[in-house]
């Protein structure tokens, strides 16, 4: 039934005098004394224009499509965290791929870099005038023990790329070679005697050492380690199994961490396979909010690939912005000292920096892949690391390739107190 033309009329003149008088209500409405002012600082714009675009809110509160681009630039910044943050863990996790693609891949399998290193082996801040032994040692089915050979210069590094020992001339068997028990994690069984012996946080580990040219040739050292490098289980001490040592000079492999989506995907593998404790809880809270998490499966969707991957390449921008302005590379480029694969050099200012939290993962970022093509055989020319009378460099020279833990303070100082290596 259609209301009349005349109660229609009169609806809608109630209609806007209702209108009118609540609007004048609240023109004279008294001002509450309990009332609080409002600062516009902590105010809420119904609309806010910023770098991820528009964000929208009703009454302070977002938008779906809002909540999606805050979600995503979330995702992104924990990404970028993670990069810089895990960068040592992802070059640890590089070296442990490139070794294995080789075969070294077991507790007695040593790559042996008998006629030096060259660029077609992609190594970061190695040299190419040491005889490099490098290998991956595993202690997860108890403790592990490494006999070293003579006159070296040695590290061990654990899946994070935490310092764990130094053995040889700058370790407690002082250059003669000694036997190492290498802990595994929580290990409370019997310690014997008669053993450097140190702790580890991670299952796997890096582990190598530099032999030394004399009278020109790498034949002392090659034969040094090849006599009394010995790695084995505590277990089978009383019959070690035989070594077996893999010549990479010459080889074309790459040990050095993605700087991609694989990234993550490379961290995650060091995440299920070393116990949580072996890290920052801070950091593995970081990953756990990517996704990345100790007894779960790592599945991101195409979106999360898709930040992931951005997240990467911004990532190692900043790791190279910052690499950049601490090594001077304009000033590298110009002396002419330019990385050549596995040659990367790194100036003395960079090895002494200690202002920069990345410090620990700068240095694997240093390879310039168009030197790398246009230098494929090149020797860098680099103050070698020796007896005291050969090891002095004038300070703000190139030392040696750099520090290989990427700990570069550390690493000088040290050597510079055993004399190893001298200012003048």
């Amino acid at each position: 039934m259609q209301t009349p033309p005349k109660t229609r009329t009169m609806l809608a003149a109630a209609f806007v005098f209702s209108l009118a008088a609540n609007f004048a209500a609240a023109q004279g409405a008294p001002k509450m004394k309990m009332a609080t002012p409002i600062p516009a600082d902590i105010t809420t714009p119904d609309t806010v224009e910023t770098r991820i675009g528009t964000l929208t809110f009703n009454d302070g509160f977002p938008t779906n499509e809002t909540v999606q681009k805050v979600y995503d630039n979330l995702a992104f910044q924990r990404g970028v965290d993670v990069f810089l943050n895990a960068t040592p863990g992802g070059s640890t996790e590089g070296l442990r791929q490139g070794l294995a693609s080789i075969g070294v891949d077991n507790n007695q399998t040593v790559a042996l870099f008998e006629e030096l290193m060259d660029s077609r082996s992609l190594f970061l801040t190695a040299n190419t005038e040491s005889i490099y032994s490098v290998m991956w040692v595993d202690v997860k089915d108890g403790p592990v023990v490494l006999e070293t050979p003579p006159d070296v210069l040695g590290i061990i590094d654990d899946h994070w790329f935490q310092y764990v020992a130094d053995f040889g001339r700058i370790g407690p068997d002082k250059g003669q070679g000694g036997k190492y028990l290498l802990l595994p994690p929580g290990y409370k069984g019997e310690v014997p005697e008669g053993y450097f012996v140190y702790r580890t946080k991670t299952y796997g580990n890096l582990v190598f050492w530099r032999g030394f040219i004399k009278d020109g040739s790498t034949k002392s050292a090659v034969e040094a380690t090849r006599k009394h490098a010995r790695i084995y289980s505590l277990k089978d001490a009383g019959d070690p199994p035989p070594m077996k040592f893999i010549n990479a000079s010459g080889k074309h492999f790459n040990t050095i961490g993605a700087n991609t989506y694989k990234f993550f995907e490379d961290i995650n593998n060091i995440v299920q396979y070393e116990p949580n404790d072996a890290f920052s809880a801070a950091i593995l809270g970081q990953l756990a909010a990517l996704g990345i998490e100790k007894g779960k499966k790592f599945n991101p969707d195409a979106r999360m690939k898709k930040i992931l991957t951005e997240a990467a390449a911004v990532g190692n921008g900043v790791e190279r912005l910052v690499r950049d302005r601490r090594t001077g590379a304009a000033r590298r480029r110009r002396r002419g000292f330019a990385g050549a694969g596995a040659a990367v050099v790194f100036s003395h200012e960079a090895l002494l920096g200690r202002d920069s939290p990345l410090s620990l993962g700068l240095a694997r970022r240093a390879v310039n892949r168009r030197q790398l093509d246009r230098q494929p055989q090149r020797r860098l020319q680099t103050a070698r690391v020796g007896p005291p009378a050969a090891g002095q460099v004038q300070r703000g020279a190139v030392i040696d390739g750099g520090a290989d833990n990427g700990q570069p303070q550390r690493d000088v100082d040290r050597l510079a107190k055993t004399g190893v290596l001298q200012y003048r």
